[in-house]
């Protein structure tokens, strides 16, 4: 099982899983396929579970170089992005976190999928983006 897994397979939603001890690498590739999709230059909407993460100063900091790599893609392409957790201390750190690095979107972070996917059609139809009607996580397990 991969750290990170992603599917396009609901796209324009592009669902990913944060699961364990990411690795640079894991980053790298998860990173490797969003910028694939930038060069589509097709409008997508980004769900995010966070099960379970890495909390390494290092992966943290990698990954905020990405998120800011990536800024003009993300702002072209990306409608909005959801991260979902079931974990309240970490909703507030991810909440507090933005607050001083913004995301280059509209985001939540929000403690069920149904929340993230009403989240994600509200801000998708804003930017004329219509997701599929029926819609909910590829992962039986999610909140």
């Amino acid at each position: 099982m991969a750290a990170i897994e992603t599917t396009l397979a609901y796209f324009p939603v592009i669902f990913t899983k944060f699961d364990g001890d990411q690795t640079i690498q894991d980053i790298d590739d998860y990173w490797a396929q969003i910028e694939r999709v930038h060069r589509r230059k097709e409008l997508f909407v980004s769900i995010n579970w966070m099960k379970r993460h890495s909390r390494e100063l290092a992966l943290v900091k990698h990954m905020g170089e990405c998120v800011k790599r990536n800024d003009a893609g993300t702002r072209a392409n990306c409608a909005c992005t959801a991260m979902i957790t079931d974990s309240l201390g970490f909703r507030f750190l991810l909440s507090s976190m933005f607050l001083v690095h913004p995301l280059p979107v509209p985001y939540i972070v929000s403690p069920s999928t149904l929340d993230a996917i009403k989240f994600c059609r509200t801000e998708a139809a804003k930017r004329g983006l219509v997701l599929p009607e029926r819609l909910g996580s590829p992962w039986p397990d999610a909140p």
